[in-house]
């Protein structure tokens, strides 16, 4: 016959002992028994007094023990047998493996969303790099290809761009034996504040000769009625004529002139607004004796707000003792100096925003 069969919870040990006894009470301690374990067993053990069995490290699966027993005179009794069953480890249970299942199916769409989106992203990287190089091109496009030929002026300029090609811009205009240099940043970066620099350009073009700050009252009103929306313009001008020159500026960083006689160099800080933000608005002039030696510096906020490594900003403190110390220098020498120290001060990094100066030296 078969007893009740009975589930067991798969442990470290997987221990099974059975013991038993045969109900014949003559000479009872001759018994002898013989098992089998169907499962686990290739056959059946051999005739022994032993009135125990144990089994160790069991695998998880059913089982069924057959026992049989005789007494001292010989006489046998029919097998009987008990079924059990070893539990698998819940990791290896239908919960385990259907949660396997889905967890399978969850890695293979999480990786195929991760995928897309990194095909997109790296999409999305060469449509801003291919935007950024035609932005770039467009910002060298703007700027002139040589320096004014005027012999009372040592003229040089540089733009050292950023990670995100901003809207830094320069330029030379002569008529007559006047010099014109301006100096000017837009907001926004790529084709946007290239579209706002070649908008000040070609007005820049057709102006007739005029004072600075009317040119920048023109330059306004032209940019307020195209309505750009949020993206300005800020510019700083210099109109440079014989001993004098004159300068104003819309929302840009100081002017700095270093004086030959006096040996120091002026902060010069014109304040307005950019140009697109009011309509009908003024601007302010300065004019200052420039003469043989004077050095002029006109630059964006680059260089002054680049931030080192520590969190440090480079400061226009910087920029003036820099101006002053190497004054005696060429105009060109000079913009090297102040280009060099973009890269000493970020540690060879690139800069966050564009750097862009302007320096015109006083020959005669």
């Amino acid at each position: 016959q078969s007893l009740d069969s009975l589930e067991l919870e798969y442990d470290s040990s997987r221990t099974v002992k059975f013991e038993y006894a045969y109900p014949v009470f003559n000479k009872e301690e001759n018994n002898q028994y013989r098992v089998f374990l169907k499962g686990q067993d290739s056959d059946t053990s051999e005739w022994t007094n032993n009135s125990f069995r144990e089994y160790t490290n069991l695998s998880e699966n059913d089982y069924t023990f057959y026992i049989q027993a005789r007494d001292t005179n010989g006489n046998a009794s029919d097998f009987i047998s008990f079924n059990f069953s070893i539990l698998p480890p819940w990791y290896r249970t239908v919960y385990a493996y259907t949660l396997y299942l889905f967890t399978l199916l969850f890695g293979f769409w999480s990786f195929g969303k991760y995928q897309a989106k990194k095909s997109l992203e790296k999409a999305d990287n060469e449509r801003r790099a291919g935007e950024l190089e035609e932005a770039k091109k467009i910002q060298q496009s703007m700027l002139p290809k040589t320096y004014p030929k005027i012999k009372s002026y040592d003229v040089s300029a540089g733009l050292v761009t950023s990670t995100e090609i901003g809207g830094d811009y320069y330029d030379f205009f002569e008529k007559d034996e006047t010099l014109y240099a301006v100096c000017g940043d837009a907001t926004g970066h790529g084709t946007a504040s290239g579209m706002m620099v070649s908008i000040i350009k070609s007005a820049l073009n057709g102006l007739p000769a005029l004072s600075t700050n009317k040119v920048l009252y023109e330059l306004n009103n032209i940019v307020k009625k195209i309505d750009l929306g949020t993206l300005k313009m800020s510019l700083n001008i210099c109109e440079a004529n014989k001993n004098k020159i004159t300068l104003s500026s819309a929302a840009m960083p100081p002017v700095y002139l270093y004086n030959s006689i006096s040996k120091k160099t002026e902060e010069i800080l014109i304040r307005g607004l950019p140009l697109g933000g009011l309509k009908n608005e003024t601007f302010d002039i300065q004019k200052r004796d420039f003469k043989k030696g004077d050095v002029l510096v006109m630059l964006s906020d680059g260089l002054p707000e680049a931030e080192n490594n520590n969190g440090e900003l480079y400061d226009y403190d910087r920029v003036l003792s820099l101006i002053t110390k190497n004054s005696k220098r060429s105009s060109e020498e000079i913009r090297d100096k102040l280009i060099s120290e973009v890269d000493r001060w970020l540690d060879g990094g690139i800069p966050d925003d564009d750097v862009t100066i302007v320096v015109i030296k006083k020959n005669t």
